[in-house]
C-alpha cells in the first residue's frame, strides 16, 4: 500500500524542469511515475534496524525475537525509539519498561488514525 498523500506531495514538488506534462509519450510518463513510486516508502512495510532506526521519540510498531534457551519467539509490540537510544513499551501495569529482554528486529510506524 502507497501513502497517497506523500506520493502527492512529491509530484507538487518536483521542479518544473521536470514537469510530466512536458514529458512527449505516455510510456515515458508511465515508466516516471513507477519509478517515482518504487522510491517511495510504504505503509506497512517492515524496517530492518540495521537498516536504519526511527526519529528519537518516534512511536511505532516493533517485531522483537525472545530467545530462550535456544528456541526462538517472534512478537509484536508498540513503542518508543528513546533519546536514550532505547526501545521503550509500556508493561502489563501500564508502566514504561526498557526492553532489554529481546531483540527489536524491525520497526514501522503507526498508520494515521481511522477517521470516518
Amino acid at each position: 500500500m502507497i501513502d497517497e498523500q506523500k506520493l502527492i506531495e512529491r509530484i507538487k514538488e518536483m521542479p518544473n524542469t521536470c514537469n510530466l506534462f512536458r514529458w512527449r509519450s505516455s510510456k515515458k510518463i508511465k515508466a516516471g511515475l513507477v519509478s517515482l513510486i518504487a522510491r517511495e516508502p510504504k505503509i506497512s512495510e517492515w524496517i530492518p534496524c540495521n537498516e536504519r532506526l526511527p526519529e528519537s521519540e518516534q512511536r511505532c510498531l516493533v517485531s522483537v525475537v525472545w530467545e530462550d534457551e535456544g528456541a526462538k519467539t517472534y512478537s509484536v509490540y508498540d513503542a518508543v525509539y528513546g533519546s536514550d537510544a532505547k526501545w521503550h513499551s509500556h508493561n502489563y501495569e501500564g508502566m514504561i519498561c526498557c526492553m532489554i529482554y529481546c531483540k527489536v528486529v524491525a520497526w514501522q510506524p503507526l498508520p494515521e488514525p481511522y477517521k470516518e
